[in-house]
């Protein structure tokens, strides 16, 4: 890598996405470096020289995301996935795909902010974002809500409460 190494490139992508897939591949096995790495969340590590198979299993491991579960948003909010609704004690809301998709998005990153440009990437996709557009979509889905459980963080992103 010419501007640095791995663990800078990795730490830089933990500091803002705790939960994307990282793999290194690299003839580095110093117990020191690998160390770090595990430290940082990575998926997989493949020393060099590679083979396809190792590659393709990793790879594969790494897509693997649970289709049916049930995640703990807050206290005592639920998300089920397999059926988009929301459960707060008794009480269920069936939510829209994109609103159960940016709740995952930030149980996600719940210990951190979910930042503009990810909310773009992964809710949106190939559509534009507009600020207008977010905060039209985050005020909608908070009238749902029937707790509040979403928090604005002034000019940077969202986050779970």
């Amino acid at each position: 890598m010419s501007n640095g190494d791995g663990i800078q490139l990795v730490n830089q992508i933990r500091q803002i996405d705790q939960v994307t897939p990282i793999i290194i591949l690299s003839a580095y096995s110093k117990e020191e470096y690998l160390l770090k790495l595990i430290n940082l969340k990575i998926d997989q590590y493949i020393l060099k020289p590679a083979v396809n198979k190792e590659l393709f299993e990793a790879i594969s491991k790494a897509l693997i995301i649970p289709k049916n579960y049930v995640l703990d948003i807050s206290l005592d909010v639920q998300l089920n996935t397999a059926n988009n609704t929301l459960t707060y004690k008794k009480e269920k809301v069936i939510l829209k795909k994109k609103e159960k998709d940016f709740l995952v998005l930030l149980h996600e990153n719940k210990n951190n902010i979910t930042r503009y440009n990810i909310i773009q990437e992964r809710i949106w996709e190939d559509k534009v974002m507009t600020q207008n557009a977010l905060k039209t979509f985050v005020k909608e889905l908070r009238k749902k809500l029937p707790v509040q459980i979403i928090d604005n963080v002034i000019q940077e992103g969202y986050k779970l409460v």
